[in-house]
């Protein structure tokens, strides 16, 4: 299940274009079951629906920016994401969210682009630092809101830095939300769209019908009718996985 908005109205996302993505029933249901936020009584996936991520992968707005994020490990679909970019075309650029910060340090290293959800006992008032040899920087959004710092204009021209796929840099997200505690401790949860207004809308998605099919379809459709220039976030919330019943 796919939901499509031209501007977001949200706070960081203001002025964006972005999608949600649901599982048939279940929030979910796209992300993978690895996933240490996802809360310990919600059902992922273990398969990732690779028509759809193609779709995203070249669902960039004319002369736009695209990026997204994927708790699925780079192992599974970073190989594919480089062979896109090599044809020279533009191509949303895809964020490993990692566990840890060794984890997200190594991945960096090996030009993959990262990003991290971490505790403020791990940010410790800190917006760079350098740790296991990799820098981290935290979101602009966050840490200059009142320079009026969002997702759409992060960046200036160069574009959003969650959209530069070599920026040598791990981005850091401080855990928020009602279940933010339990972000990078031994307890599952804590993913920020499992509360709030996020929530409201993800669950509404989940519960608007059933099948897969249709999602890459409909997004190329409406990629290509954004206005030239329009930042787009893919998945505000959800993954690119796909949850198969029965």
């Amino acid at each position: 299940m796919l939901s499509m908005t031209n501007e977001s109205r949200a706070k960081k996302t203001s002025g964006c274009a972005v999608t949600y993505r649901s599982g048939a029933g279940t929030m979910y249901g796209t992300c993978p079951s690895s996933c240490p936020l996802m809360p310990a009584d919600s059902e992922g996936t273990d398969r990732i629906d690779w028509a759809y991520f193609d779709a995203v992968l070249g669902a960039v707005p004319t002369n736009g920016h695209a990026f997204t994020y994927t708790h699925f490990p780079p192992s599974r679909w970073h190989a594919r994401y480089l062979r896109r970019a090599a044809r020279g075309e533009p191509v949303t650029v895809v964020n490993w969210s990692a566990d840890d910060t060794r984890s997200a340090a190594r991945a960096v290293k090996r030009g993959i682009p990262v990003v991290l959800a971490a505790s403020s006992e791990v940010i410790r008032g800190r917006k760079v630092w350098t740790e296991h040899g990799s820098r981290f920087v935290q979101c602009p959004a966050v840490t200059d809101p009142r320079q009026g710092v969002t997702c759409s204009n992060c960046g200036g021209r160069k574009g959003p830095l969650c959209a530069r796929a070599d920026r040598g840099y791990v981005i850091v997200f401080e855990a928020h939300g009602a279940a933010r505690k339990r972000v990078g401790s031994p307890e599952r949860g804590g993913c920020y769209a499992a509360g709030g207004n996020v929530a409201l809308h993800w669950r509404h998605l989940a519960q608007r019908g059933s099948g897969f099919g249709n999602d890459g379809a409909k997004l190329r459709e409406w990629v290509r009718a954004l206005p030239a220039g329009t930042v787009l976030r893919h998945h505000v919330a959800g993954d690119i996985g796909r949850k198969i019943h029965g």
